[in-house]
């Protein structure tokens, strides 16, 4: 990798900007045992259950689907679910992902079953939140996105003990891209989104992209257009150069996605040593003061886009006050189904909603902030009083909504003093957590 790529990564990494995709496509030492990643020693164990002779060119699809073959599917998952409780992983397969849980990733998403990320997030002192993907589930229920301290690792191909719903032979494997590509069972709405957002780089480590069903994938998740480069380690020994050349083609022009055919132990320890050199990861000084023993709370920005502008100086006075705002032009919304996918996310899981009243939100009456208030309408109803949620803030001397009259608003002269709404906002949250 080049000194510039490099910078852009670890700029990423310090703007907590960054979503980790780790899969079993993990090369160790130069010319080291390509068996080594959990997936492999996974085949190597099933064959020799089966009392066949281990082949390095044999996939865990294909192995697994031999087995279920001359098995059943509980013979199968029982194995797998034994392999995964016994596994010992080697010294350096746990020290890149020591060096990788030491790094700011707030959202991992992983298509390993062990437990072994988990482990090395926790001896970073973190506390990760797992889940799995169920794709012959229903709905799933919406997730928290994680933070640096608390990361949402996101187990994609399912987990052990998940009744079955592991991927884990080929026809899994395609019956999972069918779920994703038909949202039949969907994503949770927070997780699809944040892959939405156009901001978000993406760090791939051994995810094995250069597999043909991960283009699909990729196209799937990342239906917007990035902003932001993004970057993989994948080995191609057994690709041919031409193949290899056109995957780094599609993927660079598609998906702004630079891949690099390197030593992944080097690479994780190299990474960390450049984030350190540059300081590290640093908390937000002013959100544990004003905040103590939780999260700041999280506040959807509604707006005309007249007004973008003033209420973007709001939105900086709120996250120097320890809040965590969100704004649209923050989140970079596409249009059409990844815009309202965004937006349903981003409010359900919000503590608060502003709807910044102004002239030129008045003459909206046909605008996507109408859609936006009235999802807020129904949130409202999940409130409790006298906790608030929907608040109404005018912009100077302008009138709020008729559908706005009976909640209380404050008045924003000057976007840059925005001292009372933190007030107001501080009391109703802290209120809220003492009850």
């Amino acid at each position: 990798m080049r000194d510039n790529d490099w910078d852009i990564l670890v700029r990423s990494l310090q703007r907590q900007n960054c979503i980790l995709f780790v899969g079993p496509d993990i090369r160790l030492t130069e010319g080291g045992r390509a068996s080594a990643c959990p997936d492999c020693l996974l085949a190597e164990f099933l064959v020799s259950d089966m009392g066949e002779t281990w082949n390095e060119t044999c996939s865990l699809p294909s192995v697994a689907f031999r087995y279920l073959q001359k098995f059943s599917r509980d013979d199968l998952q029982v194995r797998v679910e034994d392999f995964v409780r016994k596994y010992e992983p080697e010294a350096e397969y746990l020290a890149i992902l020591n060096d990788l849980a030491a790094l700011p990733f707030y959202l991992v998403i992983t298509s390993l079953y062990d437990s072994v990320l988990q482990k090395a997030f926790t001896a970073q002192d973190k506390e990760p939140v797992v889940d799995s993907y169920d794709f012959r589930g229903g709905t799933p229920a919406n997730l928290d996105i994680g933070t640096v301290m608390r990361p949402l690792i996101y187990q994609l191909h399912g987990a052990p003990g998940s009744q079955g719903h592991m991927v884990l032979t080929e026809q899994d494997l395609i019956d999972f891209l069918i779920a994703i590509v038909s949202k039949n069972p969907p994503l949770p709405p927070s997780i699809a989104a944040e892959l939405q957002k156009p901001a978000r780089s993406m760090l791939f480590i051994g995810f094995g992209i250069k597999h043909w069903y991960l283009r699909v994938l990729l196209h799937v998740l990342r239906a917007a257009n990035p902003d932001s480069r993004s970057f993989a380690l994948e080995a191609f020994d057994d690709v041919a150069p031409v193949i290899r050349d056109q995957m780094v083609f599609f993927y660079k022009s598609g998906h702004k996605l630079e891949i690099f055919d390197e030593n992944v132990s080097s690479f994780a320890q190299e990474l960390r040593r450049r984030f350190e050199l540059l300081g590290g990861f640093k908390p937000q000084e002013t959100a544990p003061s004003a905040f103590p023993g939780g999260d700041p709370p999280k506040i959807f920005l509604s707006y005309a886009s007249e007004d973008e502008e003033f209420v973007a100086k709001v939105s900086d006075g709120l996250r120097k006050a320890g809040m965590n705002p969100w704004m649209d032009k923050d989140g970079g919304l596409a249009g059409g189904d990844t815009w309202n996918q965004v937006i349903h996310a981003e409010i359900s899981h919000s503590d608060y909603f502003l709807s910044f009243q102004s002239q030129a939100m008045l003459n909206k009456t046909f605008s996507y902030v109408n859609t936006e208030l009235a999802l807020a309408k129904e949130r409202q109803l999940q409130v409790r009083a006298p906790s608030r949620y929907l608040i109404p803030v005018q912009i100077g001397d302008s009138k709020s909504l008729h559908d706005l009259k009976d909640l209380q608003a404050t008045r924003l002269h000057d976007p840059t003093d925005v001292r009372e709404l933190v007030s107001l906002i501080s009391r109703d949250y802290q209120r809220r957590r003492r009850t």
